[in-house]
């Protein structure tokens, strides 16, 4: 996980673990990026579609290499469902990521990227999840009119 306020060494860091990633590989073939955004702010049909698309991606083995990378946008929005629904597009979403997460294939490599400056902004579980088989890089450009606080940290 990349995350922080400063998204041009997000942008880069993000690039360069990709590159890494797949190694030669064909980028066509290999890589597929998702916006959290769109599966998650906005309800509808549209979404549910984009989900399942997502989660058939996630859960089918590489066609044409051995290995998958999937880059995920603003990771902070990805929150535990409050519905009881548990076939809710949702649900299912954040079910089948912590899944991946806590037991991923060897052929799946996930990147989330976000904005947010705070760990506390991303759902417990997953930040968890990612802590424990992962690795999380935060890039924070700290508040320079209070320098009493760079002491302090």
């Amino acid at each position: 996980m990349f995350f922080g306020n400063q998204d041009l060494l997000v942008q880069e860091n993000v690039e360069k673990c990709t590159v890494d990633l797949l190694d030669g590989r064909e980028r066509e073939w290999c890589f597929e990026r998702y916006d959290l955004f769109e599966f998650v702010r906005v309800n509808g049909e549209e979404p549910a579609k984009k989900i399942d698309e997502f989660l058939v991606n996630c859960e089918t083995q590489p066609m044409f290499s051995d290995q998958k990378v999937f880059r995920l946008d603003h990771a902070e929005l990805l929150k535990k469902p409050n519905t009881k629904d548990p076939y809710s597009s949702h649900s299912r979403l954040f079910e089948t990521l912590a899944r991946l997460l806590s037991d991923p294939p060897s052929y799946l490599f996930l990147i989330f990227t976000s904005p947010a400056s705070r760990e506390q902004e991303f759902s417990k579980p997953l930040f968890r999840l990612i802590q424990e088989h992962g690795q999380i890089r935060k890039f924070v450009a700290y508040d320079d009119q209070s320098p009493l606080s760079w002491l302090q940290q």
